[in-house]
C-alpha cells in the first residue's frame, strides 16, 4: 500500500505521516527530507541557489526514483501534486490524502514553525495571509483531486486509521 500526504505548507503532513508510519509498520519519505539528502543542501539553500523551478524538477525526478513495491507513506512537499503530472502520477500509484486547512490556521502554523520556508521568509502577517489565501486558491484544484480529503484541525492517526481502513491491506 501507498499513501501520499498532500496540502499547503505547515498543514501537517509531516508529523502525521511519520506518526501513521510508525503505527502501520510502514516505510516513511519525507520528500522535502530526501531532496536534503540527495542534494547534500538544506531546502532554502537550494532555493537560493537555484530557485523553485529547479527544486520543483529536482522533486519531480526523485519522486519517480521512489521503490514503490512495500507499504510506504510519502509526504509531499506542498507544491508537488501542482506540478506537471505529479498529482495524476501520485493517484495512480496509491491512495492520496489532502489535509485540508484553512488560511488562517494555515498562516498561525506557519507563523510559529520552527522550520524555515523559503517561500514565507520576509512577509508581515496581512502579506501572509495573502499570500497563503492566493497560492492555496491556485493549489485547491490539485489538492481537491484527492482520494480522500479530511479536514485536518484535529487530525489524528486513530482518526486516520478510521478513515483508511477500507484501504489498508490486511
Amino acid at each position: 500500500m501507498v499513501f501520499f500526504f498532500i496540502g499547503f505548507m505547515g498543514c501537517g503532513k509531516s508529523t502525521i505521516g511519520k506518526q501513521l508510519a510508525h503505527k502501520l509498520n510502514y516505510k516513511f519519505i519525507d520528500l522535502d527530507e530526501l531532496i536534503i539528502s540527495k542534494t547534500n543542501s538544506s531546502i532554502p539553500d537550494f532555493f537560493d541557489k537555484y530557485g523553485e523551478e529547479e527544486f520543483r524538477k529536482k522533486e519531480y525526478d526523485l519522486l519517480r526514483k521512489i521503490d514503490f513495491s512495500n507499504d510506504i507513506i510519502i509526504s509531499t512537499g506542498g507544491g508537488t501534486p501542482c506540478y506537471k503530472d505529479n498529482m495524476e502520477y501520485i493517484r495512480n500509484i496509491g491512495t492520496t490524502i489532502y489535509l485540508k486547512l484553512e488560511t488562517d490556521l494555515l498562516c498561525k502554523r506557519l507563523i510559529n514553525s520552527h522550520t524555515i520556508r523559503p517561500m514565507v521568509n520576509g512577509k508581515s502577517e496581512n502579506e501572509l495571509k495573502i499570500w497563503v489565501e492566493n497560492l492555496l486558491n491556485k493549489r485547491k484544484v490539485f489538492y481537491e483531486k484527492s482520494h480522500i480529503v479530511i479536514d485536518a484541525r484535529n487530525i489524528s492517526t486513530s482518526l486516520l486509521l478510521k478513515v483508511l481502513s477500507p484501504y489498508i491491506q490486511k
